[in-house]
């Protein structure tokens, strides 16, 4: 355990140094207010995806499911890369839930002008097939650019 444990702290500090991102893992999210709704039990459901802009990985988007006000719902939340970020455009990352067969969006949300982490509302589709999704949109060279969209895994 203890050789693992040194392994894993050297592949962080070489990731460090070399400049590379360590690669968004899977996680559960600890009891948090979500766009004010009080969720307990958050586990993300299904696969995370990303998307590029810019020439770079710019977002990871994930789902998740939670008790949310007291009732099983469904949420997404973008995370945006700092090899994205430190390129110092001005952009909005947004995330929402597609439920069942829909082509738009459920409880979509877009952040404030750089704001790494944006979550969607969480939405009642616990029921239905969902995909978290999620995109950026920023300014290069005097225009408004979206990055390619990002859609978690659907979940049934």
């Amino acid at each position: 355990m203890r050789i693992r444990s040194m392994l894993a702290t050297a592949a962080v500090a070489a990731s460090t140094i070399i400049g590379f991102a360590a690669p968004a893992q899977a996680a559960d999210l600890p009891n948090q207010n979500i766009r004010g709704q009080w969720c307990t039990n958050i586990t993300q459901i299904g696969a995370k995806d990303t998307a590029s802009a810019a020439g770079v990985t710019a977002l990871t988007v994930r789902q998740y499911k939670a008790v949310c006000n007291g009732s099983w719902k469904n949420f997404a939340n973008i995370f945006v890369w700092e090899q994205f970020h430190a390129k110092g455009f001005a952009y909005n990352a947004s995330a929402g839930v597609l439920v069942a067969d829909s082509t738009s969006a459920s409880g979509w949300r877009e952040g404030v002008n750089r704001d790494r982490e944006v979550f969607s509302e969480p939405v009642s589709s616990i029921a239905y097939c969902t995909r978290g999704m999620g995109k950026i949109r920023f300014h290069q060279g005097g225009t408004w650019k979206e990055s390619g969209l990002g859609l978690s895994s659907r979940v049934c």
